[in-house]
C-alpha cells in the first residue's frame, strides 16, 4: 500500500487503496470492548502487541458508524469518540518510540486478538512525530476571552496540538510568544481502515500526521474528503492568558511579529 503526496499548492494525500467503510450499527457492546482493548494497549509493554490492541480499538469505533452526509467519522456515544481518539494516540505513541519503525518503510503485520493488520505510516509521519514530543487534542482546549472565535474545519481526521516545550534546544526561539507552553502548531492524524478483508487475510490500515493548512483534503476510492483541522486551539495552548492586557497591548503595536511567530499564518 502506497501513500502519496499529489498536487501543486493545495497538496492530498491519496488514501486510494482505502475505500471508506460502509454504515454500520451500532452497538454499545463494541464501545466496551474498545475501551477494554484501549486498557490493554496501555498496559502492554511489547510495542507490536500494544499496536494492534490500539488498532483494535480503534477498529471497532471505525466500524459504528460513517457518515455519508458529512464524510466524518463520529458516533452519538461520547465515549466511542473518546475512545477512538485516544486509542490514536497511543498508536502515535508507540511510532515515536520507534516501536512500529518497519510501518515507515512499507508496512507491516501486526496480529491482534481478533485479526491481523497490514499497518502503514506515512513516510512524512515520523518526522512531525519526532519534532513534537507533545501531542494533545485540539478539542480539549476550551475558548476563553480573548479567543472570540474559533477557526475549525470539519472532516476526517483529529485535530491535535502539536508542542514542543524545549523548542530552544532544537534552534527554536524562547520569547514572549511561546515563553509559557512552548512552541505550538496544527497537526490532524488520520487513522484509516480498509474495507473487511477476506478470511485471514490482514485488514489495510494507514496512519498520516499532517499539517492542515497545506493538506486539507484527502482522496479515498473515488471520494474527496476534507481534513478536520482546528487552528484556535494551538493559540489557546499557546496563550493561556491571551486576553491580558499588555498581550492585547504588545499585538496591537508589533501585529507583524505576533502573527508571524504563531505559527498560525
Amino acid at each position: 500500500m502506497v501513500l502519496l503526496v499529489l498536487g501543486t499548492g493545495c497538496q492530498t494525500i491519496d488514501f486510494a487503496a482505502l475505500p471508506p467503510p460502509g454504515p454500520a450499527q451500532a452497538e454499545a457492546s463494541h464501545v466496551r470492548e474498545a475501551a477494554h482493548a484501549l486498557r490493554q494497549a496501555n498496559q502492554a509493554v511489547e510495542p507490536r502487541e500494544a499496536g494492534a490492541l490500539a488498532l483494535l480499538a480503534a477498529e471497532l469505533i471505525w466500524d459504528l458508524d460513517w457518515s455519508e452526509s458529512s464524510s466524518v467519522l463520529h458516533h452519538a456515544d461520547q465515549r466511542a469518540e473518546s475512545t477512538y481518539n485516544r486509542a490514536l494516540l497511543r498508536i502515535l505513541e508507540l511510532v515515536r518510540e520507534g516501536g512500529l519503525d518497519d510501518a515507515t518503510e512499507g508496512s507491516i503485520e501486526l496480529a491482534g486478538p481478533r485479526g491481523s493488520y497490514r499497518f502503514a505510516v506515512d513516510p512524512g509521519t515520523p518526522a512531525i512525530v519526532e519534532r513534537y514530543p507533545e501531542f494533545r487534542i485540539a478539542g480539549d482546549f476550551r475558548s476563553h476571552a480573548g479567543f472570540d472565535r474559533r477557526v475549525a474545519r470539519p472532516g476526517i481526521g483529529l485535530p491535535l496540538v502539536a508542542i514542543d516545550r524545549q523548542p530552544e534546544a532544537r534552534g527554536g526561539r524562547d520569547d514572549i510568544y511561546r515563553r509559557r507552553a512552548g512552541f505550538t502548531s496544527p497537526r490532524t492524524a488520520i487513522l484509516t481502515f480498509g474495507p473487511p478483508p477476506s478470511a485471514g487475510e490482514p485488514r489495510e490500515v494507514a496512519l498520516a500526521v499532517v499539517d492542515p493548512r497545506r493538506i486539507q483534503e484527502i482522496t479515498m476510492g473515488d471520494r474527496i474528503l476534507p481534513v478536520a483541522a482546528d487552528l484556535t486551539a494551538p493559540l489557546i495552548a499557546a496563550y493561556p492568558e491571551f486576553g491580558g492586557f499588555w498581550r492585547a497591548v504588545w499585538a496591537a503595536l508589533r501585529p507583524d511579529r505576533w502573527l508571524a511567530q504563531s505559527d498560525i499564518y
